[in-house]
């Protein structure tokens, strides 16, 4: 009896820090997914890395990175920084990009791991979920015709 009430406890808190591992890639928002902003986020080890692509008051584009831990309540709360002075990604040599002394602060309040809403300097909280490819949003099968190839 023991050993059984030690596995559902093992599989109840296994299940609770899973719930809020965040999905890996792309995430948008869910009321306007086509106005060109998003994130990526990718969690190793249980640092969560992001990357936030939007645009300034004026329109200009803009980039943020930052990376934190998700708490046990699921939020994340990063420090995100602006590069500037970089060089383009396909020249030759390129040179490090400085960061902003200043820094903006993002919040992340999951609600499991295929959603959450996103508060960027205490903003009005939005939702954003991961953009999954290859099959339509409402998280149907993907289709399986075509050429597949399997590896080990």
């Amino acid at each position: 009896m023991k050993r059984i009430s030690a596995l559902i406890l093992i599989f109840i808190i296994n299940t609770a820090i899973a719930q809020f591992k965040p999905a890996d890639g792309l995430w948008n928002t869910t009321d306007d997914p086509a106005i060109g902003s998003g994130l990526m986020m990718t969690t190793q080890n249980a640092i969560t890395v992001i990357s936030l692509f939007t645009y300034t008051a004026t329109g200009e584009n803009v980039w943020y990175i930052g990376s934190g831990q998700v708490d046990g309540e699921g939020v994340l709360e990063v420090d995100l920084y602006q590069t500037q002075n970089g060089q383009n990604l396909l020249g030759d040599n390129p040179q490090s990009a400085s960061i902003f002394d200043e820094f903006d602060t993002l919040k992340i309040v999951f609600l499991g791991s295929n959603k959450a809403n996103l508060q960027f300097n205490g903003s009005v909280a939005k939702t954003i979920t991961p953009i999954h490819f290859g099959h339509d949003t409402s998280y149907g099968f993907p289709g399986l015709s075509g050429r597949w190839a399997v590896a080990d």
